[in-house]
């Protein structure tokens, strides 16, 4: 039995440490990867083509797409609230500390995790969750970082148009031709592998300047996403998949985008690079001991 819990944490656990890890030595060992030149292709082409395909090829309910949506919108309103009321207390900068509590990592890591955990059905509502999260980074986070809020980037995105694609099919109940899935499926399945990757590079590029405010955040962000996480699936009654994805999309560290938006927007990016390292780090040794109450 313990064999077998060992084997299913494994197979879900070490294809992402690998990419990632692959990511990491390529950074460091100043290998050419041109992330610039890939992730417009990933963000572009990939991951709509990956939101499509795994919407309509899991035939999931729209019903369990919304609860999952649902949910991630709540679970980024709670941080949203618990970080505004902690950092305002203790006089921290809001505007570098609240998106990267706010905003986790439902994309480059959470996905996989879902895809390794749960097959397509765990994709399609781990791809249900993290659909809020370019919605909120392109207006609440981007508000929060910049002081105002830019919605022509959001409308831009192309991910938002193949989700509300997939929706207004699944609605229809409109099926594509065998040729455009074949395509949607070859187009996305560089998606993933390429996510970790860029994941591993983002890491080796980030420095953490102070451990423990970093640390706290990063605790914060993991554990509480855990406890909260419990606490949504407890509510909502879910079983099952549906069970597993929460749980492992509420454990995700801080989004590696939070850092994009504050070294635009000039807000203490090595602060917030700190914060991406230590909760990702925090998240790796935490999912061993997380991942049996998943399944």
């Amino acid at each position: 039995m313990a064999l077998g819990l060992f084997a299913e944490l494994a197979a879900v656990i070490i294809p992402v440490l690998i990419l990632a890890c692959i990511g990491y030595y390529l950074q460091k060992t100043n290998q050419a990867f041109d992330t610039k030149a890939l992730t417009p292709l990933i963000i572009n082409f990939g991951t709509p083509a990956l939101v499509v395909y795994a919407l309509l090829n899991a035939e999931i309910r729209l019903s369990d797409l919304g609860e999952m949506a649902a949910i991630s919108l709540l679970m980024q309103a709670l941080f949203g609230v618990i970080g505004y009321v902690m950092f305002k207390s203790l006089g921290w900068n809001i505007r570098t500390y609240l998106p990267v509590t706010m905003l986790p990592n439902n994309g480059n890591l959470g996905l996989p995790l879902c895809l390794f955990a749960f097959g397509e059905e765990g994709m399609a509502l781990g791809v249900a969750y993290f659909a809020i999260l370019p919605l909120s980074q392109f207006t609440i986070g981007q508000a929060i970082a910049a002081g105002h809020a830019n919605l022509t980037k959001l409308f831009k995105n192309p991910m938002i148009w193949g989700l509300a694609l997939s929706l207004a099919l699944i609605q229809l109940d409109i099926s594509l031709p065998q040729w455009v899935m074949n395509s949607l499926e070859l187009t996305g399945s560089f998606t993933i592998p390429l996510m970790l990757v860029t994941l591993g590079i983002s890491l080796a590029k980030l420095h953490v300047r102070s451990l423990p405010r970093a640390a706290l955040i990063g605790f914060i962000r993991v554990f509480g996403g855990i406890a909260a996480g419990f606490f949504f699936v407890w509510l909502f009654d879910l079983q099952g998949v549906a069970r597993g994805v929460v749980l492992i999309q509420a454990a995700m560290p801080s989004a590696v985008f939070n850092y994009l938006f504050a070294n635009l927007y000039d807000n203490q990016p090595e602060e917030v690079a700190g914060v991406i390292v230590v909760s990702t780090v925090i998240c790796f040794i935490t999912l061993p001991f997380l991942l049996p109450w998943v399944f």
